[in-house]
């Protein structure tokens, strides 16, 4: 039996103690996400990324370690 899924949504989501992730978040696959982070309300995570610290809502985040590359701005109604 292959260890692969045939798709990427039958992969299984292992969540570590401490880690919270927020309503309509997206995360890629492969994403590793260290103990004790937050994602944010629907932030996306960009495949491969490792997280070790929290990711606003409404933010995009890639990269090793992950950083924030956009997020929304309410007020002006755009992303920044």
């Amino acid at each position: 039996m292959s260890p692969v899924a045939n798709s990427y949504l039958d992969n299984p989501l292992d969540i570590s103690d401490g880690v919270i992730i927020g309503s309509g978040a997206w995360i890629g696959n492969n994403v590793i996400i260290l103990g004790g982070v937050s994602i944010g309300e629907k932030a996306v995570i960009g495949a491969g990324a490792v997280v070790t610290k929290s990711i606003p809502a409404y933010s995009i985040a890639v990269g090793n370690p992950a950083r924030v590359i956009k997020q929304y701005d309410h007020k002006r109604g755009e992303w920044v």
